[in-house]
């Protein structure tokens, strides 16, 4: 089973987007990435549809692990 950190780096090696650049076009926070990305912390739902639509991919694609 892959996890919503592994997805979204993936995700975003495919995109070819930095944290920094997430972080501001989907509004959320350096900090807040980097905890998605290390695993610490996962967003709400609302806000892995912002993700998945700034990274180009299906609004669900962090719902199908």
């Amino acid at each position: 089973m892959t996890t919503f950190a592994e997805r979204l780096k993936y995700a975003m090696e495919q995109a070819n987007m930095s944290q920094s650049a997430l972080s501001e076009q989907a509004g959320a926070s350096k900090a807040a990435i980097s905890q998605y990305l290390s695993g610490k912390n996962e967003p709400s739902k609302d806000r892995k549809k912002e993700i998945a639509r700034t990274l180009g991919v299906q609004d669900d694609y962090f719902e199908q692990f």
